[in-house]
C-alpha cells in the first residue's frame, strides 16, 4: 500500500499547473512538479536547494515580493499575473496563486501557476490528470476496503490529499463534476463548484438542477446543442459560455468533459472540469477594445502600420493606409519587392540617401528612428511622409523584423512652409521697418526687438529679449508701467492702447529722448501680446525748436521792422525836409538872387542830406541782396592793416575838431595779407567805427587792434570806452532794424541796419562778428577771419 506522501506526490506531479514548494525560512525550492520542470526546462536535480531568483526564473522579482506581501495580508495571493523565464530564456506570462503550507513543524510556500497562452493545453492535461487521479482513487479505495485496520490512516491521508487537491482547484479557479450517462443530471461535483459557479450546490445536484437556467440566454442554444450532440454520439468536448448566477455577476466559463465507460465498455457517465476564465476574458476584451480604439485612432489620423522582414527584405504586414500613402493597391504594395529597389524608386531622389542611411542604422545598431521624406506618387504628385520604426524581432543576434508607422504630413508641411514664408516676410518687414517695433507679453517681458529699435535705443536684441520693458523708460514711466498694464488687463480701460502719444525713452548710454509711441493689443494662442511702434522724434523736436526760434526771430525782426518804420519816416523826413526847404528857399530867392553866399550853405545841406539818404537806401539794398542770395564777393588779396588805416583816416576826416573821440591803431598784422572782398571789408570797418564814434564821448578812446590767432587767422578788435550796451540788447542789435531799447543808445536814432549788415557781410567771408559790452564802460567788437583767408608775406 502506498504511503500518504506517495499520494501527494502523485497528485502534485500529475497537476497540469506549474507547481512548486519552497521553504519559507530560506526561499529555496523544496519540490517542483513535472509541469513545472517541462514548462521551465529544468530538471528536478538542477533546481532543488536553489532559489527561483538565483535561477533567474522570476523575470521581475518585484512581482514575487508583491505576492508575498498579499499573502501576509490576506492569507492567500490569488491569480497574480507574473512573467517567468525558462531555462532557454523564453518569457512566459502566467496567472499564479501562492498559499502557505504547514508540515512537520516547517512552513512552506506552495506556488501554482498556469500559462494563459497555453490554457487549452493545460486544461487537457488537467483532465488527464483528473482521470488518472480518479482512477487511482478508485484503485486505492478498493484496496483500502479490504484493509479495514488501516482505514483511518488511509482516510487521514486521503483528507490531506483532498485538501491539497481542493487547494489546487481554488488556485486554478476550477471545479470537477460528474453527470449521468444521459447528461441530464449532475451526480457529483467537487467542493470548489460553489466557489467557481457562485451557486449553491443543492441547486445544481438536485433532479431539478437550475444549472442550464443560469446560462446566458445568448449562449444557451449553443450549449444545449453541444450536450445533445454528446448524448447522441459520446465524445470529449470543450465549450465556452457565459453564466449568470443568482447574485447577478456575469461569469465566463470554459467547460470540458468526456464520456466514462465501465470495464464492459458500457457508457456509465460523463465527467469534466469547468474553469472560471472571467478575468482572462475581461482582459482579452479590454485588449480587443484598446486594439479597436487604436485602429480607429490610427485610421482617423491617417496612420498606417507595417512590419518588414529584414532577412527577406520585404513587407510581411501592413494596414490599408500604407499602400494608400504610396498611391498603390495593397496587392501592388506587397509585391513591390525589396526596399533597396522598387520602394526606393518611389522616394524622392533628394531624400533617398538619407532614408537608406536611417534604415541601415536602425538594423545595424538597433536604434529607433523617425524621419520625414517625400514620396513620388504615380499621378506625379509629391507627398510628405513621416516614418517611424523600431526593432521587432531578433534571431541569433540578427535583426529578423522591424515594425513602424507611416503617415501623410503633406498638409502640415505645406502649412509649415507657408508659415515659415509668412514669418520670413513678416520678419523682413519688421527688420527693415524705419520705426522700432517691440513686443511684450502680459508680464511686460520683451519678446521681439527689431533692428530699428536697436538703433534707437542702442541695445542689441540679446541684451533686451527676456527683460522687462521698463528698463527702456526713464522715471517716472518705468515705475508706473507695470501697474498701468495690470490695470488695463483688469479693467480694459486703455490710455495708450491704439492711441499714439509722445513719451520719453531711455537709451543704453543713459540719455533720454522724445519718441512717439503707438501700442496695439493682440490675443493669440491664449496669450495677450502688446506691440509697440516707436519713432525717435529728436530731429523733429529739434526742427520744431528751430522753427519756434525762427518764429521768435521773425517776430522780433517784424517788431524791429515796425520800430524801423515808426522812426524811419523821421530818418527820411529830416533830410528830405532839408532838401525841400533849402531848394524852395533857393527857388524863391528869398535871400535874393542865387549868387547870395547863404545859398552855398544850403547847397552843402542838400548834398549832405542826399548822401545820408543814399547810405540808408544802400544799406537796405545790400541787406536785400544778401537775403536774395545775389551778393557776390569780389575777392582779392590786400593788406588789412592798410585798409584799417584808411578807415581811421576817413573817420577822422580833414577836420581838426577837438570834439571827436581819439582813435589809435595797434597793428600786429603788417605782413599779413587777406583774401577777401576789399570793398566789403572796408564797409564793415566803417560801419563799426561809425557806431563806436557815435556812442563814445569826445573825451573817450577808440582803439583798433589787429592780430593773428593760433591758427593764423585774422582777428580785428574795435574797442571803445563809450556808453556800452545792456546784455539783453546784444542779440537784438545784431538783427536787421534792431536797436537797443534802453540806455544812451536811445538818444542816437538810426536805421539799425549798420551792425546787422556788418554781421551779414562778415559771415559771407566764413568769418564771425561778436560783441562784448558793459554799460558805462564800453564795447568791444571782434572780427575773426578763418586761417584759409590769411596770406603770409615776407
Amino acid at each position: 500500500m502506498a504511503s500518504a506522501s506517495d499520494l501527494f506526490r502523485a497528485s502534485f506531479d500529475s497537476s497540469t499547473n506549474l507547481m512548486a514548494v519552497t521553504r519559507v525560512s530560506d526561499g529555496r525550492l523544496y519540490d517542483v512538479n513535472r509541469a513545472w520542470q517541462e514548462t521551465l526546462g529544468y530538471t528536478r536535480e538542477e533546481v532543488l536547494g536553489k532559489t527561483a531568483i538565483e535561477l533567474g526564473i522570476w523575470h521581475a522579482p518585484e512581482e514575487r515580493a508583491a505576492m508575498i506581501d498579499t499573502l501576509k495580508k490576506d492569507g492567500v495571493a490569488r491569480n497574480f499575473r507574473v512573467t517567468l523565464q525558462t531555462k532557454g530564456g523564453e518569457l512566459l506570462e502566467c496567472l499564479m496563486t501562492m498559499n502557505m503550507l504547514d508540515s512537520s513543524n516547517q512552513e512552506y510556500l506552495l506556488f501554482s501557476a498556469y500559462d494563459v497562452s497555453t490554457l487549452k493545453s493545460l486544461q487537457k492535461e488537467l483532465r488527464q490528470s483528473h482521470d488518472e487521479l480518479e482512477q487511482r482513487i478508485e484503485e486505492r479505495t478498493r484496496e483500502l476496503s479490504t484493509e479495514i485496520e488501516e482505514r483511518e490512516k488511509i482516510t487521514s491521508h486521503l483528507r490531506e490529499r483532498d485538501a491539497q487537491y481542493a487547494h489546487a482547484e481554488r488556485i486554478a479557479r476550477t471545479h470537477n463534476w460528474i453527470t449521468d450517462a444521459e447528461f441530464d443530471e449532475w451526480i457529483a461535483c467537487s467542493k470548489n463548484t460553489e466557489h467557481v459557479l457562485k451557486t449553491p450546490i443543492n441547486q445544481l445536484l438536485s433532479p431539478n438542477s437550475k444549472f442550464l437556467s443560469y446560462i446566458h440566454q445568448d449562449d444557451i442554444s449553443r450549449v444545449r446543442e453541444t450536450f445533445a450532440d454528446v448524448r447522441r454520439n459520446p465524445h470529449p468536448y470543450a465549450i465556452e459560455y457565459r453564466f449568470c448566477p443568482p447574485g447577478g455577476e456575469l461569469l465566463y466559463l470554459r467547460d470540458g468533459g468526456e464520456p466514462v465507460y465501465d470495464d464492459a465498455g458500457t457508457l456509465v457517465s460523463f465527467r469534466g472540469t469547468t474553469q472560471d476564465i472571467t478575468e482572462l476574458r475581461k482582459q482579452e476584451e479590454e485588449l480587443h477594445r484598446q486594439g479597436v480604439m487604436s485602429q480607429q485612432a490610427a485610421k482617423i489620423a491617417g496612420l498606417g502600420h507595417w512590419v518588414w522582414d529584414e532577412i527577406e527584405d520585404r513587407c510581411i504586414y501592413c494596414t490599408e493606409e500604407v499602400p494608400g500613402l504610396y498611391g498603390v493597391t495593397m496587392e501592388e504594395f506587397m509585391g513591390l519587392g525589396t526596399r533597396t529597389f522598387d520602394e526606393l524608386e518611389r522616394i524622392h531622389p533628394d531624400d533617398r540617401i538619407q532614408v537608406m542611411d536611417t534604415f541601415e542604422r536602425c538594423v545595424a545598431n538597433g536604434d529607433d528612428y523617425q524621419q520625414e521624406y517625400r514620396l513620388l506618387h504615380p499621378d506625379g504628385t509629391i507627398r510628405w511622409i513621416q516614418d517611424t520604426g523600431m526593432i521587432y524581432e531578433r534571431e541569433n543576434g540578427r535583426v529578423k523584423s522591424t515594425l513602424g508607422t507611416i503617415r501623410d504630413i503633406t498638409r502640415r508641411k505645406i502649412a509649415q512652409q507657408a508659415l515659415e514664408e509668412s514669418e520670413l516676410r513678416n520678419r523682413a518687414i519688421v527688420e527693415t521697418a524705419a520705426d522700432g517695433i517691440i513686443t511684450i507679453d502680459e508680464n511686460c517681458i520683451i519678446g521681439t526687438f527689431n533692428q530699428a529699435a536697436e538703433r534707437i535705443f542702442g541695445f542689441r536684441q540679446c541684451e533686451v529679449i527676456g527683460k522687462n520693458v521698463e528698463f527702456l523708460m526713464p522715471e517716472p514711466y518705468a515705475s508706473l508701467h507695470d501697474g498701468y498694464v495690470s490695470a488695463y488687463l483688469r479693467t480694459g480701460i486703455a490710455k495708450v492702447i491704439n492711441i499714439g502719444r509722445e513719451v520719453e525713452g531711455l537709451r543704453k548710454d543713459g540719455s533720454t529722448f522724445p519718441m512717439l509711441l503707438a501700442v496695439s493689443d493682440v490675443q493669440t494662442t491664449g496669450k495677450r501680446i502688446f506691440t509697440g511702434i516707436v519713432r525717435d522724434i529728436s530731429d523733429f523736436k529739434e526742427v520744431e525748436q528751430r522753427a519756434l526760434i525762427a518764429k521768435e526771430e521773425a517776430e522780433r525782426a517784424n517788431e524791429a521792422k515796425t520800430d524801423f518804420l515808426a522812426h524811419m519816416s523821421h530818418e527820411f523826413r529830416t533830410p528830405l525836409n532839408a532838401i525841400i526847404g533849402f531848394s524852395q528857399t533857393m527857388s524863391n530867392e528869398i535871400f535874393g538872387s542865387l549868387g547870395h553866399p547863404k545859398y552855398v550853405d544850403y547847397i552843402d545841406g542838400i548834398q549832405s542830406s542826399g548822401h545820408l539818404l543814399l547810405d540808408i537806401v544802400n544799406d537796405i539794398l545790400d541787406i536785400s541782396k544778401v537775403e536774395a542770395g545775389e551778393m557776390k564777393l569780389s575777392e582779392t588779396v590786400f593788406s588789412p592793416s592798410q585798409v584799417i588805416q584808411e578807415c581811421i583816416t576817413a573817420m577822422n576826416g580833414p577836420s581838426t575838431n577837438d570834439a571827436r573821440s581819439h582813435m589809435e591803431f595797434s597793428d600786429g598784422t603788417s605782413t599779413l595779407r587777406l583774401l577777401a572782398d576789399g570793398r566789403l571789408f572796408k564797409q564793415i570797418l566803417l560801419n563799426l567805427l561809425s557806431n563806436a564814434v557815435k556812442f563814445t564821448p569826445a573825451d573817450g578812446m577808440i582803439k583798433l587792434v589787429s592780430e593773428q590767432d593760433d591758427d593764423g587767422g585774422l582777428i580785428v578788435r574795435i574797442i571803445d570806452t563809450g556808453c556800452g550796451i545792456h546784455e539783453e540788447d546784444l542779440a537784438l542789435i545784431m538783427e536787421p532794424f534792431g536797436q537797443a531799447r534802453s540806455g544812451a543808445h536811445t538818444a542816437h536814432k538810426g536805421t539799425g541796419l549798420g551792425l546787422s549788415l556788418s554781421k551779414i557781410l562778415t559771415e559771407l567771408h566764413d568769418a564771425t562778428l561778436s560783441m562784448e559790452s558793459e554799460v558805462d564802460k564800453g564795447t568791444t567788437v571782434i572780427l575773426r577771419f578763418p586761417a584759409h583767408r590769411s596770406v603770409e608775406t615776407t
